[in-house]
Order: C-alpha cells, then structure tokens, then sequence
C-alpha cells in the first residue's frame, strides 16, 4: 500500500457511517444495495468511488462490511477493498495485513473503523480470499446447457466491465443469461465482484492441447492454477505426432460403431475402413484428452471450490475442416468412456453448419465457434438458426458493451 493513503480518512468513516445507517440490522438484498447506491451520491465524496453491488455482510461478524471502491487521491485510481466495522469487532483473519484507513466516531456516535487492501484485478490472493472466504456467490459456475458469449481480454480492467453491462443488459432483455469469461480466473472473479453479478457465469480455463509426454507436465501445471474455472478446452487434433500412431482397434471397440447413427434426416453408417482413418487420426489425441480429463476431475475435487465442469473438446486444430462423421466419432467415443463433451468447437465447415449442430445436439453439446466481430451479420445469424441459438460463441480483443448485445441477439436463433 503507498504511503499516501488513496482515499480520504473522513469521506472513508462517512461512507462507512452510512453503511450502518440503512444496513445495520437489516437484510443485504440486491434492493437495499440500490438504495444505498443512490444515497451515496449525497456524499459528495472525491476520492472515493464506491461500488455498491459489491457490498456484503461478513459471514460470521455481522457488524462488518465489505465494499470495492477505486481510491482517487492519486494521479491513477487505485482499486482498492475497503472493510468497513464497527470499533467493537475483532480484527479481521481474512485479510490480517488490511491497511488501517481510518477509526473515528461521526455525527451517529458508532465509532468505526475501515481498513483497506489492494484489489486490483492482478491481487490474486486478496482476490481469491474474498470469493471464497466472505461471499462465494461470485465464484463461477459450469455453463450446462446454456448459451454463452465467452469474453477474451488482455486488458480486464477496461474490458470486463464493460462486458458485465452487456450481461447484465442480456439478462435483462432475454431473461437469459450468456455470461462467460475466458482466461484469467482472478481477473473474471475481480470484475464479477466490481459488478455485483451474483446471477452466475462460466470460467474458461484456455485451451490445452492433448500433446505427447512433454506436454503433460505443462498441462497438469495448468490445471492446478486454475482449478476455479469451470470450462476445460484440450484440442484432440493440433499436435501433428497425434496423427502418426495408429493401433488395432478390437472386436469390442469396432463395435461401438456398429450400429448407424440416425440424426435428424442423415442415417451415418462407418465403415471398417473409414474407422481404421478415424482412429489413425484421432486416436492418440482422444486418449490423450482421456487423460487429461481424469487429471482435471482430480484436481477439481481437491480445489474445494466445486467438482463439476464443463468439458470442451475441440478439433478445430485440424489442418481440414470438420465433417459430421469425424464430430460423431470423436463424441461418441468420449461418450463411452465416461467422458462425455458438454461443448464441442469443431474445425467449423459453415456448408455443414446444419448437419454439425445437429451432431453435437445428439450428443447433448453445445456448439462453441469463434467471433472476430467482423463476420457478416447474416453469417452471425446463420449459427444462431443452425444452432436454435445454443451456442457458446467466443470474442477477443477490445469491444463495447452494445456490440455484445447486439452479439447475442443475432445468436439467438
């Protein structure tokens, strides 16, 4: 923490005054955080700014409060989280080197007391502390069979924000809700609690690509640092070695495909032949993948924040477009293994956009593309009728929250 304290002692003990006011005793409901936004005004205050769908009650003190604020008395805001007590309430073990703002007793006569701690969205640790020690319903959630608009960004602070107003503004509209985030896990839990968005989205842990034993290492490391997320991507098809093993398949394996596979109008039907290139292919990186999914089951049970997940398979590595029977083989043959994909992103073919919607739909996964923002509207459009607007569609780089609204209403279907 600087020297020179980011926030003014007075306008810190002022708003914390009026935390107890209009709180204290009472139910922390999203209502009464509105109320209190729109109090807050009245202060007047310079160097602070609050925000106020942030604030939640201690769990265990209920006479402690916890608010993000950005501290303005420097030439930069500073976020910052400020705990807001009465005098009479032990220190806290959640945070216990909080820098002392301020203790003093205003107008009211409660003597309080505000500490403060960095809270940016790289405070990893501050981070994680509040999510899962004070108010967990920030923390992420799998997507399931929900629509989604998963956000890439490099620069979260401008960023993410804005993409939570897109959320927020969705949800509002459509009654439905596409929030998802890709990448950073600390930065998607900050800005989730900056926007007070209890209404639950997914976390995309990145790709991984299902390599050979040099990657494993990498890969499990990986896994461990983001244990949190709730969305794991491994690319079945990109590592050229993958494609270069091929093995006898046995009698029973053969027969998992025996039978055609009837999707919508098209009746798939595989043949010895076009088996024994689909396992030259895919084979190694399937098991591959296998394997990482066990070591993602593992390390999600010991994180402690939730064992379930969402298990993304994608192909779109490949060096050619992805055709049905290859999405049906690669599925079916997680699916018998106890490895079933809630998402798939293939090596998208918009000619067999229909037929690979349909696929992924029989095996009760999302589709998941990718949007650079420059597509053709009715391109757009196109996925979210091939689809019937279940979709997991990922954006990257900077954006306006209007542009993912507008995002979302073409994907609907």
């Amino acid at each position: 923490m600087p020297v020179e304290l980011p926030v003014r002692p007075n306008e810190a003990v002022a708003l914390a005054d009026l935390v107890f006011e209009h709180l204290e005793g009472r139910a922390l409901t999203g209502d009464a955080r509105a109320r209190l936004a729109a109090r807050l005004g009245g202060l007047k205050l310079e160097s602070i700014r609050p925000y106020a769908g942030s604030l939640v009650r201690d769990n265990v003190h209920r006479s402690v409060y916890y608010l993000s604020v950005d501290g303005l008395s420097g030439p930069a805001p500073i976020p910052l989280l400020l705990r807001v007590a009465l005098a009479s309430a032990p220190s806290s073990a959640v945070f216990p080197r909080a820098l002392l703002v301020g203790r003093m007793r205003p107008a009211s006569g409660r003597e309080v007391v505000v500490n403060a701690v960095p809270f940016g969205p790289r405070d990893a640790a501050n981070i994680r502390a509040f999510a899962e020690e004070v108010d967990r319903a920030f923390l992420p959630r799998p997507q399931g069979a929900m629509p989604a608009i998963a956000v890439e960004t490099r620069h979260p602070e401008a960023a993410l924000p804005a993409a939570f107003e897109a959320f927020r503004q969705i949800l509002k509209n459509t009654g439905v809700n596409w929030a998802s985030l890709e990448g950073s896990y600390e930065a998607g839990l900050w800005a989730a609690i900056r926007a007070g968005w209890r209404e639950g989205y997914s976390a995309g842990a990145g790709r991984m690509v299902a390599a050979g034993d040099a990657g494993v290492e990498r890969n499990q490391e990986a896994i461990r640092d983001c244990a949190g997320c709730t969305r794991f991507t491994i690319d079945a098809s990109r590592a050229p070695e993958l494609q270069a093993e091929s093995r006898a398949w046995s009698d029973a394996e053969a027969g998992e495909f025996a039978r055609p596979f009837t999707i919508g109008d098209v009746s798939y039907v595989f043949t010895a032949d076009e088996l024994a290139r689909l396992e030259a292919r895919f084979g190694r990186g399937l098991r591959l993948t296998g394997e990482l999914y066990d070591f993602i089951r593992s390390a999600k049970a010991e994180s402690g924040l939730g064992r379930s997940f969402d298990f993304e398979l994608s192909l779109d590595g490949a060096e050619t477009l992805t055709t049905p029977k290859e999405l049906i083989f690669c599925l079916h043959w997680l699916k018998t293994r106890g490895r079933a994909a809630q998402l798939v992103s293939p090596n998208l073919n918009l000619d067999a956009m229909g037929e690979l919607a349909a696929v992924a739909r029989y095996f009760n996964a999302t589709l998941s593309v990718s949007s650079s923002g420059g597509e053709p509207e009715d391109a757009i459009e196109a996925i979210g009728r091939a689809t019937a607007g279940r979709v997991n569609c990922r954006i990257a780089g900077e954006f306006q929250a209007s542009g993912i609204v507008r995002l979302a209403s073409r994907l609907r279907g």
